[in-house]
């Protein structure tokens, strides 16, 4: 099998509450800033394709395999998106014989540092907070673990390194854990909902996804249980509607608990701009907030709307459609990511870049 070296950020490493929750919560470019990597190196173009900050920092990497061809492409972390007017990246130091990588720090829009690179996780901020980690000891200066903590856009730190997981903010509350156990903060590192849960989502719509007795409910921001735990998962909050996996099967229920659909489903999305995309009898299709059939099932993958479109997958290549269910940029892609700051990213003819709105190549990388 052939190897290409595609330079583009096509996937976000899920950070522990969003993979637990699958909140699926993208940041915003930000100042027309989009990632893009260059062998094995990110930088940044703004929305014409114009390199706006250099390819200097690390990128990983891992393998995709199409039609027997293997594709080696960035796997960047979700904070490499501008949020807040910062991104985290990690340094890539040149010595005598070898590469070495720095630890996370924070750059502004013209790729200075203004946080220096001193963090072994760093997410993204929200609500002017990002949860940092630090090592929590060393033995002969070898970190043998980490506390996480809270860091301003200054980068001093507003809630000490303490807890040995912590989430972003949202809704003036983040989820953190302590020992096997979740809980909640808020922005001055009191502990606003004690920790009891297995796991913990982001609060989205005043509620948000927790885990008790291997069951999923939902709680409000007191921590008063609003939904009884009693589903196998469930996904955040969106448009007043969460999808829920009971029993082999999805469906969704408003902010009462309320099942909305009469039948159920193979697999969901969560709702986003009205719309959800559901699966049955083998093909994917959408409905709106009232479990209405709104797009035919035709399609053998969707994912949700952003910005109007949504990337939905015609046999074996990835098109966009509108509301209608009109397939507006034709079905011609290997890879295909949603629209965000009205770029999305994409693989096509084994090369990646970015299509602005019309499916125009604003910015691509040739194989290596």
């Amino acid at each position: 099998m052939k190897i290409f070296l595609l330079g583009i950020a096509l996937a976000f490493f899920a950070c522990e509450a969003t993979a637990q929750m699958r909140s699926e919560k993208f940041g915003n470019p930000g100042m027309n800033r989009f990632p893009a990597v260059v062998a094995e190196r990110l930088g940044y173009i703004d929305e014409q394709g114009k390199t706006v900050i250099e390819q200097k920092f690390f990128a990983a990497m891992r393998t995709e395999v199409y039609n027997e061809t293997r594709f080696l492409v960035p796997y960047l972390q979700e904070n490499a998106l501008f949020s807040e007017g910062l991104a985290a990246v990690q340094p890539v130091y040149q010595f005598l014989f070898f590469l070495s990588t720095g630890r996370f720090g924070y750059i502004d829009s013209t790729g200075a540092f203004a946080i220096e690179p001193q963090f072994i996780q760093a997410l993204a901020f929200s609500e002017g907070l990002a949860a940092v980690s630090v090592p929590r000891d060393a033995i002969l200066t070898v970190p043998t673990g980490e506390k996480y903590g809270y860091i301003n856009e200054s980068g001093k730190f507003t809630i000490p390194a303490q807890f040995d997981w912590a989430g972003s903010f949202s809704e003036g509350l983040a989820p953190v854990r302590q020992g096997k156990r979740y809980g909640y903060i808020n922005p001055a590192g009191r502990l606003a909902i004690r920790f009891q849960y297995e796991r913990a989502g982001i609060f989205s719509e005043g509620l948000a996804a927790i885990k008790q007795e291997e069951r999923y409910g939902y709680i409000d921001t007191s921590g008063t249980i609003v939904i009884a735990p009693r589903y196998d998962f469930g996904h955040r909050f969106s448009d007043g509607r969460a999808a829920v996996y009971l029993e082999d099967r999805w469906t969704f229920i408003d902010a009462q608990g309320k099942e909305i659909t009469s039948m159920p489903f193979e697999d969901a999305r969560p709702f986003s701009e009205g719309f959800a995309a559901v699966k049955r009898n083998g093909r994917f299709g959408y409905i709106d907030t009232s479990g209405t059939q709104t797009i035919a099932f035709k399609f053998d993958e969707a994912q949700p709307f952003r910005e109007d479109m949504a990337v939905v997958r015609i046999g074996s290549k990835w098109g966009y459609i509108d509301k209608t269910g009109r397939l507006v940029i034709a079905a011609r892609f290997e890879t295909a990511k949603r629209f965000i700051g009205g770029l999305a990213a994409v693989i096509l003819d084994g090369n990646a870049g970015y299509i602005d709105r019309r499916g125009n190549v604003v910015w691509k990388d040739a194989p290596q």
